[in-house]
Protein backbone atom coordinates (compact mmCIF):
# COMPACT_ATOMS: atom_id res chain seq x y z
CA UNK A 1 0.00 0.00 0.00
CA UNK A 2 1.47 3.37 -1.06
CA UNK A 3 1.85 5.99 1.67
CA UNK A 4 -0.59 8.86 1.56
CA UNK A 5 0.73 11.90 -0.29
CA UNK A 6 1.30 14.99 1.83
CA UNK A 7 -1.45 17.56 1.29
CA UNK A 8 0.59 20.61 2.34
CA UNK A 9 -2.52 22.71 2.86
CA UNK A 10 -3.01 25.08 5.81
CA UNK A 11 -5.79 24.12 8.23
CA UNK A 12 -7.72 26.27 10.63
CA UNK A 13 -7.21 25.66 14.38
CA UNK A 14 -8.88 26.84 17.53
CA UNK A 15 -5.74 28.55 18.77
CA UNK A 16 -6.46 32.24 18.73
CA UNK A 17 -2.83 33.51 18.50
CA UNK A 18 -1.85 30.99 15.77
CA UNK A 19 -5.08 29.97 14.04
CA UNK A 20 -3.39 28.23 11.05
CA UNK A 21 -1.37 25.01 11.04
CA UNK A 22 0.52 23.03 8.38
CA UNK A 23 1.26 19.35 8.93
CA UNK A 24 4.80 18.75 7.70
CA UNK A 25 5.66 15.12 6.85
CA UNK A 26 8.80 13.49 8.28
CA UNK A 27 10.50 13.50 4.89
CA UNK A 28 10.40 17.30 4.78
CA UNK A 29 11.25 17.85 8.42
CA UNK A 30 14.75 18.71 9.61
CA UNK A 31 14.26 16.39 12.57
CA UNK A 32 13.18 13.37 10.51
CA UNK A 33 9.82 13.31 12.32
CA UNK A 34 6.42 14.77 11.51
CA UNK A 35 6.02 18.35 12.60
CA UNK A 36 3.29 20.91 12.96
CA UNK A 37 4.08 24.47 11.96
CA UNK A 38 1.72 27.18 13.28
CA UNK A 39 1.11 30.57 11.67
CA UNK A 40 -0.60 33.78 12.75
CA UNK A 41 -2.32 34.28 9.37
CA UNK A 42 -3.33 32.20 6.38
CA UNK A 43 -1.11 34.14 3.97
CA UNK A 44 2.08 33.12 5.83
CA UNK A 45 0.84 29.52 6.02
CA UNK A 46 0.16 29.43 2.27
CA UNK A 47 3.61 30.86 1.55
CA UNK A 48 5.22 28.14 3.65
CA UNK A 49 3.23 25.44 1.85
CA UNK A 50 4.31 26.87 -1.49
CA UNK A 51 7.96 26.65 -0.45
CA UNK A 52 7.57 23.02 0.62
CA UNK A 53 5.89 22.10 -2.67
CA UNK A 54 8.84 23.62 -4.53
CA UNK A 55 11.14 21.41 -2.48
CA UNK A 56 9.14 18.39 -3.54
CA UNK A 57 9.36 19.41 -7.17
CA UNK A 58 13.11 20.05 -6.93
CA UNK A 59 13.97 16.78 -5.26
CA UNK A 60 11.28 14.54 -6.74
CA UNK A 61 9.11 11.99 -5.08
CA UNK A 62 12.20 10.36 -3.54
CA UNK A 63 12.18 13.09 -0.91
CA UNK A 64 8.82 11.77 0.29
CA UNK A 65 8.87 8.10 -0.73
CA UNK A 66 12.27 6.72 0.23
CA UNK A 67 12.92 2.97 0.26
CA UNK A 68 12.40 1.45 3.69
CA UNK A 69 16.13 0.83 4.17
CA UNK A 70 17.02 4.45 3.50
CA UNK A 71 14.23 5.66 5.75
CA UNK A 72 15.53 3.50 8.59
CA UNK A 73 19.09 4.67 8.00
CA UNK A 74 18.02 8.30 7.93
CA UNK A 75 15.95 7.83 11.09
CA UNK A 76 18.93 6.27 12.87
CA UNK A 77 21.10 9.20 11.79
CA UNK A 78 18.54 11.69 13.09
CA UNK A 79 18.42 9.89 16.45
CA UNK A 80 22.20 10.09 16.77
CA UNK A 81 22.13 13.79 15.95
CA UNK A 82 19.25 14.49 18.31
CA UNK A 83 20.23 17.18 20.81
CA UNK A 84 23.52 18.04 19.12
CA UNK A 85 22.22 20.97 17.10
CA UNK A 86 23.80 19.43 13.99
CA UNK A 87 21.66 18.77 10.94
CA UNK A 88 22.03 15.64 8.84
CA UNK A 89 23.37 17.73 5.96
CA UNK A 90 26.02 19.29 8.17
CA UNK A 91 27.08 15.87 9.40
CA UNK A 92 27.37 14.54 5.87
CA UNK A 93 29.34 17.63 4.77
CA UNK A 94 31.79 17.09 7.63
CA UNK A 95 32.31 13.43 6.73
CA UNK A 96 32.92 14.31 3.10
CA UNK A 97 35.32 17.03 4.18
CA UNK A 98 37.30 14.54 6.26
CA UNK A 99 37.39 12.04 3.43
CA UNK A 100 38.63 14.71 1.04
CA UNK A 101 41.29 15.70 3.57
CA UNK A 102 42.49 12.11 3.82
CA UNK A 103 42.79 11.89 0.05
CA UNK A 104 44.89 15.08 -0.21
CA UNK A 105 47.08 14.78 2.89
CA UNK A 106 50.49 13.18 3.46
CA UNK A 107 52.12 11.26 6.28
CA UNK A 108 53.82 13.03 9.16
CA UNK A 109 57.25 11.86 7.99
CA UNK A 110 56.70 13.14 4.46
CA UNK A 111 55.47 16.50 5.77
CA UNK A 112 58.49 16.86 8.06
CA UNK A 113 60.94 15.84 5.33
CA UNK A 114 59.47 18.47 3.00
CA UNK A 115 59.54 21.01 5.81
CA UNK A 116 63.25 20.34 6.36
CA UNK A 117 63.86 20.71 2.63
CA UNK A 118 62.10 24.08 2.68
CA UNK A 119 64.34 25.22 5.55
CA UNK A 120 67.65 24.17 4.03
CA UNK A 121 68.80 27.80 3.84
CA UNK A 122 68.50 28.24 7.61
CA UNK A 123 71.46 28.02 9.96
CA UNK A 124 73.33 24.71 10.36
CA UNK A 125 72.23 24.57 14.00
CA UNK A 126 68.56 24.92 13.07
CA UNK A 127 68.88 22.23 10.44
CA UNK A 128 70.63 19.94 12.93
CA UNK A 129 67.83 20.51 15.44
CA UNK A 130 65.23 19.58 12.82
CA UNK A 131 67.17 16.48 11.85
CA UNK A 132 67.21 15.40 15.51
CA UNK A 133 63.49 16.09 15.95
CA UNK A 134 62.06 13.62 13.45
CA UNK A 135 63.43 10.40 15.06
CA UNK A 136 61.93 11.36 18.43
CA UNK A 137 58.43 11.05 16.99
CA UNK A 138 58.76 7.71 15.20
CA UNK A 139 55.28 6.64 16.35
CA UNK A 140 53.77 9.40 14.18
CA UNK A 141 55.80 8.77 11.03
CA UNK A 142 53.16 6.77 9.15
CA UNK A 143 50.13 8.66 10.45
CA UNK A 144 48.26 11.03 8.16
CA UNK A 145 48.88 14.64 9.09
CA UNK A 146 45.17 15.52 9.09
CA UNK A 147 44.45 12.80 11.67
CA UNK A 148 47.16 13.54 14.25
CA UNK A 149 45.69 14.86 17.49
CA UNK A 150 47.17 16.95 20.25
CA UNK A 151 46.73 14.00 22.62
CA UNK A 152 48.91 11.77 20.41
CA UNK A 153 51.66 14.37 20.35
CA UNK A 154 51.40 14.85 24.11
CA UNK A 155 51.90 11.12 24.54
CA UNK A 156 55.18 11.30 22.59
CA UNK A 157 56.43 14.21 24.71
CA UNK A 158 56.18 12.32 28.00
CA UNK A 159 59.41 12.02 29.94
CA UNK A 160 61.13 14.97 28.26
CA UNK A 161 62.58 17.82 30.28
CA UNK A 162 60.76 21.14 30.09
CA UNK A 163 63.37 22.82 27.88
CA UNK A 164 63.57 19.86 25.46
CA UNK A 165 59.77 19.59 25.30
CA UNK A 166 59.44 23.30 24.51
CA UNK A 167 62.06 23.10 21.78
CA UNK A 168 60.28 20.18 20.09
CA UNK A 169 56.94 21.97 20.34
CA UNK A 170 58.39 25.00 18.53
CA UNK A 171 59.71 22.84 15.68
CA UNK A 172 56.48 20.82 15.43
CA UNK A 173 54.35 23.97 15.41
CA UNK A 174 56.37 25.35 12.51
CA UNK A 175 56.09 22.02 10.67
CA UNK A 176 52.30 21.82 11.06
CA UNK A 177 51.95 25.45 9.96
CA UNK A 178 53.88 24.41 6.86
CA UNK A 179 51.40 21.54 6.46
CA UNK A 180 48.44 23.92 6.70
CA UNK A 181 49.91 26.17 4.01
CA UNK A 182 50.11 23.11 1.75
CA UNK A 183 46.50 22.06 2.55
CA UNK A 184 47.63 18.80 4.20
CA UNK A 185 45.76 19.69 7.39
CA UNK A 186 43.19 22.28 8.38
CA UNK A 187 44.37 22.90 11.95
CA UNK A 188 47.59 22.87 13.95
CA UNK A 189 47.33 20.46 16.91
CA UNK A 190 50.29 22.11 18.65
CA UNK A 191 48.22 25.21 19.50
CA UNK A 192 46.26 23.03 21.93
CA UNK A 193 49.39 22.14 23.90
CA UNK A 194 51.01 24.37 26.52
CA UNK A 195 54.67 25.15 26.81
CA UNK A 196 56.25 24.10 30.11
CA UNK A 197 57.49 26.88 32.29
CA UNK A 198 61.26 26.77 32.50
CA UNK A 199 62.96 28.57 35.34
CA UNK A 200 66.38 29.22 33.90
CA UNK A 201 69.39 29.96 36.04
CA UNK A 202 71.17 32.68 34.15
CA UNK A 203 74.63 31.79 35.35
CA UNK A 204 77.75 33.68 34.39
CA UNK A 205 81.42 32.84 34.56
CA UNK A 206 83.41 34.12 37.52
CA UNK A 207 86.60 36.05 36.84
CA UNK A 208 88.62 33.05 37.96
CA UNK A 209 86.74 30.84 35.50
CA UNK A 210 87.35 33.31 32.66
CA UNK A 211 91.07 33.31 33.48
CA UNK A 212 91.12 29.50 33.63
CA UNK A 213 89.22 29.20 30.33
CA UNK A 214 91.51 31.57 28.45
CA UNK A 215 94.57 29.85 29.90
CA UNK A 216 93.25 26.44 28.82
CA UNK A 217 92.48 27.56 25.28
CA UNK A 218 95.92 29.22 24.92
CA UNK A 219 97.69 26.09 26.06
CA UNK A 220 95.57 23.38 24.45
CA UNK A 221 93.92 24.80 21.31
CA UNK A 222 95.06 28.31 20.36
CA UNK A 223 92.98 28.26 17.17
CA UNK A 224 89.84 28.51 19.34
CA UNK A 225 91.00 31.64 21.18
CA UNK A 226 89.21 34.20 18.90
CA UNK A 227 85.96 32.23 19.21
CA UNK A 228 86.12 32.56 23.02
CA UNK A 229 87.23 36.19 22.91
CA UNK A 230 84.31 37.36 20.77
CA UNK A 231 81.84 35.56 23.04
CA UNK A 232 83.36 36.73 26.34
CA UNK A 233 84.49 40.27 25.53
CA UNK A 234 81.99 41.23 22.79
CA UNK A 235 78.89 39.24 23.81
CA UNK A 236 78.35 37.78 20.35
CA UNK A 237 76.30 34.59 20.22
CA UNK A 238 78.41 31.42 19.64
CA UNK A 239 76.39 30.45 16.56
CA UNK A 240 76.91 33.96 15.16
CA UNK A 241 80.66 33.79 15.75
CA UNK A 242 80.68 30.52 13.80
CA UNK A 243 79.27 32.40 10.80
CA UNK A 244 81.68 35.32 11.01
CA UNK A 245 84.78 35.84 8.91
CA UNK A 246 87.92 37.78 9.80
CA UNK A 247 86.83 40.34 7.20
CA UNK A 248 84.03 41.26 9.64
CA UNK A 249 86.59 42.24 12.30
CA UNK A 250 88.06 45.74 11.94
CA UNK A 251 90.80 46.01 14.54
CA UNK A 252 92.00 49.37 13.21
CA UNK A 253 88.62 51.03 13.74
CA UNK A 254 87.69 48.75 16.61
CA UNK A 255 84.38 47.29 15.59
CA UNK A 256 82.90 43.94 14.53
CA UNK A 257 80.20 43.71 11.90
CA UNK A 258 77.57 41.01 12.39
CA UNK A 259 75.90 40.87 8.92
CA UNK A 260 72.21 40.14 8.64
CA UNK A 261 72.93 36.70 7.17
CA UNK A 262 75.03 35.87 10.25
CA UNK A 263 72.78 37.43 12.91
CA UNK A 264 70.24 35.31 14.72
CA UNK A 265 67.64 38.04 14.25
CA UNK A 266 68.53 38.55 10.55
CA UNK A 267 69.30 42.19 11.39
CA UNK A 268 72.79 43.61 10.81
CA UNK A 269 74.49 45.15 13.81
CA UNK A 270 77.82 46.73 14.72
CA UNK A 271 79.58 45.68 17.92
CA UNK A 272 82.12 48.13 19.29
CA UNK A 273 85.31 46.47 20.48
CA UNK A 274 86.51 47.19 23.98
CA UNK A 275 90.26 47.97 24.31
CA UNK A 276 90.74 44.68 26.15
CA UNK A 277 89.36 42.69 23.21
CA UNK A 278 91.66 44.55 20.79
CA UNK A 279 94.60 43.72 23.04
CA UNK A 280 93.70 40.03 23.06
CA UNK A 281 93.24 39.83 19.28
CA UNK A 282 96.62 41.48 18.71
CA UNK A 283 98.12 38.93 21.10
CA UNK A 284 96.58 36.15 19.03
CA UNK A 285 98.15 37.55 15.89
CA UNK A 286 101.57 37.79 17.53
CA UNK A 287 101.26 34.16 18.58
CA UNK A 288 100.99 33.26 14.89
CA UNK A 289 97.20 32.83 14.88
CA UNK A 290 95.45 32.83 11.52
CA UNK A 291 93.52 36.06 10.89
CA UNK A 292 91.97 35.26 7.52
CA UNK A 293 88.96 33.15 6.61
CA UNK A 294 86.42 31.91 9.18
CA UNK A 295 86.97 32.98 12.79
CA UNK A 296 85.84 29.63 14.22
CA UNK A 297 87.36 26.39 12.93
CA UNK A 298 84.81 24.01 11.41
CA UNK A 299 86.54 20.72 12.17
CA UNK A 300 85.26 18.99 15.34
CA UNK A 301 84.32 22.34 16.87
CA UNK A 302 81.93 21.05 19.54
CA UNK A 303 84.31 18.32 20.61
CA UNK A 304 87.19 20.77 20.86
CA UNK A 305 85.13 23.31 22.84
CA UNK A 306 84.19 20.60 25.34
CA UNK A 307 87.86 19.63 25.68
CA UNK A 308 88.85 23.23 26.49
CA UNK A 309 86.12 23.51 29.13
CA UNK A 310 87.25 20.24 30.65
CA UNK A 311 90.84 21.47 30.76
CA UNK A 312 89.59 24.64 32.52
CA UNK A 313 87.66 22.43 34.98
CA UNK A 314 84.37 24.20 34.33
CA UNK A 315 81.75 21.51 34.85
CA UNK A 316 78.86 21.78 34.34
CA UNK A 317 79.09 24.40 31.62
CA UNK A 318 76.48 27.15 32.13
CA UNK A 319 74.50 27.68 28.91
CA UNK A 320 75.36 30.94 27.11
CA UNK A 321 77.71 31.78 29.98
CA UNK A 322 80.29 33.85 28.01
CA UNK A 323 77.63 36.11 26.48
CA UNK A 324 75.91 36.60 29.84
CA UNK A 325 79.27 37.26 31.46
CA UNK A 326 79.93 40.05 28.97
CA UNK A 327 76.48 41.61 29.49
CA UNK A 328 76.77 41.59 33.28
CA UNK A 329 80.26 43.11 33.39
CA UNK A 330 79.59 45.65 30.60
CA UNK A 331 76.40 46.94 32.26
CA UNK A 332 78.09 47.22 35.66
CA UNK A 333 80.61 49.68 34.22
CA UNK A 334 78.73 51.45 31.39
CA UNK A 335 75.20 51.64 32.87
CA UNK A 336 73.66 52.04 29.40
CA UNK A 337 71.11 49.27 28.89
CA UNK A 338 69.89 50.65 25.55
CA UNK A 339 73.39 50.61 24.09
CA UNK A 340 73.94 47.10 25.47
CA UNK A 341 70.68 46.04 23.86
CA UNK A 342 71.98 47.17 20.45
CA UNK A 343 75.38 45.55 20.93
CA UNK A 344 73.84 42.17 21.79
CA UNK A 345 71.09 42.25 19.16
CA UNK A 346 68.25 41.96 21.65
CA UNK A 347 64.72 43.31 21.21
CA UNK A 348 63.99 44.20 24.83
CA UNK A 349 66.20 46.50 26.96
CA UNK A 350 63.86 45.79 29.87
CA UNK A 351 64.67 42.08 29.71
CA UNK A 352 68.40 42.80 29.67
CA UNK A 353 68.10 45.12 32.66
CA UNK A 354 66.04 42.57 34.57
CA UNK A 355 68.57 39.77 34.15
CA UNK A 356 71.92 41.55 34.12
CA UNK A 357 71.59 44.66 36.31
CA UNK A 358 73.87 44.21 39.33
CA UNK A 359 74.59 40.59 38.39
CA UNK A 360 78.18 41.48 39.39
CA UNK A 361 79.60 44.23 41.55
CA UNK A 362 81.51 47.14 40.07
CA UNK A 363 84.65 45.82 41.76
CA UNK A 364 84.23 42.46 40.03
CA UNK A 365 83.50 44.18 36.71
CA UNK A 366 86.63 46.34 36.94
CA UNK A 367 88.68 43.21 37.57
CA UNK A 368 87.00 41.47 34.62
CA UNK A 369 88.00 44.23 32.20
CA UNK A 370 91.62 43.84 33.34
CA UNK A 371 91.89 40.16 32.37
CA UNK A 372 94.46 40.72 29.68
CA UNK A 373 96.77 38.42 27.74
CA UNK A 374 100.02 37.19 29.29
CA UNK A 375 102.71 39.82 29.61
CA UNK A 376 105.43 39.75 26.97
CA UNK A 377 108.16 38.95 29.49
CA UNK A 378 106.20 35.90 30.60
CA UNK A 379 106.11 34.64 27.00
CA UNK A 380 109.84 35.21 26.57
CA UNK A 381 110.58 33.44 29.85
CA UNK A 382 108.44 30.48 28.77
CA UNK A 383 110.16 30.25 25.37
CA UNK A 384 113.63 30.09 27.00
CA UNK A 385 112.49 27.09 29.02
Amino acid sequence: MMPRKASLQPKFTTKRHVPWVVNLPAALSNTGRRERRYFADKRAANQFCKQQKIRLENYGTSSTYLPAGKVEEAQAAFEKLNGTGITLTQAVDEVLKLRKARESTVTFKEMFDRFREAKKTRSPKYQTDLRCTLPRFAALHDKLVCEISAREIEEQLKGMSASVRNAFLRYLKAAFNFGMRNDWCTANPIVRLDMDRVKMRREILSNDQVIALLKAVRETDLELLPHHLLCIFAGIRPEEVCRLDWSNVNIAERFIEVPDESAKTDIRRIVDMEPLLVEWLKYFGKRGGKTTGPISPKHRLRERLRAVRKAARIDPWPQDAPRRTFASNWLAIKHDVNRLNNLMGHTSPAMLFKHYNRAVTQKQARAFWKIGPPAKRQNQSRSRH
